[in-house]
């Protein structure tokens, strides 16, 4: 496949993704609203906005490296430099709260990870994150809600005050 098609695939899917990103942050931020949390709603939308700050590196990436794991199932240095920035600039990825001496494990061998509870002190981030597996799960609430029970909790270890939040916001999809 040429790099232009991939280029033009990775565009396609973005635009796909981002609208049911949308659909989902406004439904999360009505809902929000409906329950007196205004300044929360207000923040998400302006999260969801500014969403993915590290596109113009995914779609370079995306449109220039034919094998982003390599022969052994290893993610490449190129496809690891990748993934390491998006985490690093999108904190709505669990991963960007992690303990980034473990970040090369979880790569490779995806072992659960704690997440650091100061993630719970942000909700806003944690309602764009649910926006975010949502928008990941066709805008399916269904699909979210066992997306959660079964392999969000097995990758990612959050404190319970967060838990609290991300059980929330998906009852509030559904």
């Amino acid at each position: 496949m040429s790099v232009l098609k991939k280029k033009i695939r990775v565009i396609e899917k973005s635009f796909d993704y981002q609208t049911l990103l949308l659909a989902t942050g406004r439904k999360l931020s009505q809902k929000l609203m409906k329950n007196d949390e205004d300044d929360l709603a207000l923040k998400l939308i302006n999260r969801l906005f500014s969403h993915h700050q590290s596109f113009g590196t995914e779609l370079e990436f995306m449109g220039e490296v034919d094998e982003p794991i390599n022969s052994l199932g290893y993610p490449s240095p190129r496809t690891v430099e990748a993934i390491l920035t998006h985490w690093l600039e999108n904190e709505h990825h669990p991963e960007h709260w992690m303990d980034w001496k473990y970040v090369i494990e979880e790569l490779k061998m995806g072992y659960p990870r704690e997440i650091s509870p100061k993630l719970s002190e942000h909700p806003d981030v944690i309602a764009e994150m649910v926006c975010s597996w949502n928008a990941e799960h066709n805008g399916q609430p269904i699909l979210l809600r066992q997306f959660w029970e079964s392999k969000a909790q097995k990758r990612w270890i959050f404190d319970e005050k967060t838990k609290v939040y991300i059980e929330t916001y998906i009852s509030y999809l559904e």
